[in-house]
């Protein structure tokens, strides 16, 4: 873990299980993943996006651009290819992975992702999770290149650049899971920009970020190495929606005006809010010892 001068923590690198059989399920899930990439045959522009020259898919609860309610992303033509990654085994083990790191090592964040989430479903029934054993709301897959096959010259390397998460809450993490046939010692390093950060990043293992608030990226894997990875978060817009009474800020104005003024009062105490969600390293300690 990672802690900031108060001793909370705001990364950790979770690893993976000591069970070889999740190594095997992870490259399972990276060579599904390449499969998928291969079968949809992704366009040059279709790869280009804020966070590289790759192509990935979400699969996400969504809210925002003037949006009444949240909604599930509808993905078009990949709705087939999603739904069988979604459906893999592989990957619904590294799903529930994630969720279970993310109760250990922060519970507060964990109960509060539950909590707002298990309203939204009750209050919108048709959206559901993205896996039964995961609280995260929102997933990406991100393709990379087959070893086995040459790339033509404008085809993608798995290369982040620097950014943020945008729309991501600043104090939710993110779970990123690395995937493939690669040297961690020779690329694909996890850079953390504000952190100045190196980290070796080898298949199969999560860590956990916020992604919004920290700038992240990742190195190119070296020739012939191949690389995808697998990501999970929760996007801000969708917990103000729960925390607005199921409505926008807008209709929360209009229909009671004593709680939209007290919902802006409060706004002032998300970071400290946000920050108390984060458990110390003490914490767990003390919870591991129990």
């Amino acid at each position: 873990p990672i802690v900031d001068c108060q001793g909370r923590i705001v990364v950790v690198m979770v690893g993976q299980p000591h069970d070889p059989s999740y190594s095997a399920a992870c490259m399972e899930a990276h060579d599904t993943i390449l499969c998928e990439g291969a079968a949809a045959n992704f366009c040059k522009p279709s790869n280009n996006h804020r966070c590289g020259g790759f192509p990935a898919v979400n699969i996400r609860i969504l809210y925002g651009k003037g949006q009444k309610a949240p909604s599930r992303l509808q993905n078009g033509t990949l709705a087939a290819i999603i739904n069988r990654l979604v459906g893999s085994e592989a990957v619904m083990r590294m799903a529930t992975y994630a969720s279970t790191s993310l109760n250990l090592w922060a519970p507060r964040l964990h109960r509060h992702y539950a909590d707002h989430l298990n309203a939204l479903y009750k209050k919108l029934p048709h959206l559901c999770p993205n896996f039964a054993r995961s609280v995260f709301p929102c997933a990406a897959f991100n393709f990379g290149s087959n070893i086995d096959k040459p790339r033509l010259p404008w085809q993608w390397q798995h290369q982040t650049q620097r950014h943020h998460d945008i729309l991501n809450c600043p104090y939710r993490w993110c779970a990123i899971t690395a995937l493939g046939h690669f040297d961690h010692h020779r690329g694909v390093h996890l850079i953390l920009w504000e952190l100045k950060l190196f980290i070796q990043f080898p298949h199969g293992a999560t860590i956990f970020i916020p992604s919004a608030t920290i700038m992240y990226s990742n190195t190119a894997p070296v020739q012939g190495d191949s690389h995808s990875s697998f990501m999970q978060f929760l996007a801000s817009g969708i917990l103000w929606w729960v925390d607005n009474g199921f409505r926008t800020e807008k209709e929360m104005a209009r229909q009671d005006p004593a709680a939209y003024a007290e919902m802006l009062k409060c706004k002032g105490k998300h970071r400290q809010m946000g920050l108390s969600l984060l458990s110390t390293l003490d914490e767990i300690l003390e919870l591991v010892s129990l």
